[in-house]
């Protein structure tokens, strides 16, 4: 009997082991120790536009998992002491994200001078609230008290491409870089290698035509951020049944 295909599994069995291959694509591991209730996605560009995430997620939820108890990947935050943590709550409880490399050994250093760079740019710039004192994002979390600028910062960078190069010569440049990289030799032959803003264009018409995926916790969550905002939730999002 041929076994099934499929993008992603769950399994609460004791003992089972999940394994997935991949190539160009990104394998994540999902893992709710509590209640015994694991997940792995192959998660291809196309897999995540169409909620293999947002669907291992929910399957794991149907078996039992709870989403505050599912762990995240060592590297990605710290808890209030500094440590690494893989409990997403202790992150959120005066924990903090780490930047891109997290530690010294695989780049931290790196991640963190670029992290710097977007505070600086976004922030101090703008004259908003910079570094610790940045509104926080999650609803749960305390706004700090003290307040070096105003509200949360962005920075819209523009350049004058003649101030380096002759216009006309950049954009014959940037074709030809285009050419080379679309026409690069794929991994995967039955996918074509994408430059970016790709991924952004065809989820935009993906998504013109059939909607955003939202999977029952985050309707959840957007309605208890309504509720505690007074902000009305947009047509369509109802309390899950």
């Amino acid at each position: 009997k041929k076994p099934p295909e499929a993008d992603a599994m769950v399994t609460r069995t004791p003992g089972l082991i999940l394994g997935i291959l991949t190539a160009d694509c990104a394998p994540i591991l999902f893992g709710d120790v509590t209640h015994g209730v694991i997940g792995a996605a192959h998660a291809g560009w196309k897999g995540a536009l169409n909620g293999v995430i947002e669907g291992t997620v929910s399957a794991m939820l149907k078996i039992g998992a709870n989403r505050k108890n599912t762990l995240i990947p060592k590297g990605w935050s710290i808890n209030k002491d500094g440590n690494n943590t893989t409990n997403p709550n202790e992150m959120i409880e005066e924990g903090s994200l780490l930047p891109i490399g997290s530690f010294e050994e695989i780049g931290g250093h790196k991640g963190y001078c670029l992290a710097s760079m977007v505070d600086i740019l976004c922030c101090v710039l703008s004259k908003a609230n910079w570094g610790p004192f940045a509104p926080p994002f999650a609803l749960q979390q305390e706004t700090p008290k003290i307040k070096v600028g105003k509200g949360i910062g962005h920075f819209f960078g523009v350049m004058e491409i003649d101030g380096f190069i002759d216009v006309l010569e950049f954009k014959k440049e940037i074709d030809k870089w285009i050419k080379v990289f679309r026409n690069t030799k794929p991994i995967n032959n039955d996918k074509k290698v994408l430059i970016p803003g790709d991924p952004e264009r065809i989820a935009m018409k993906f998504r013109s035509k059939k909607g955003i995926p939202l999977i029952k916790p985050v309707i959840k969550d957007l309605i208890n951020i309504s509720n505690k905002t007074g902000i009305e939730p947009p047509d369509g999002i109802e309390p899950p049944t």
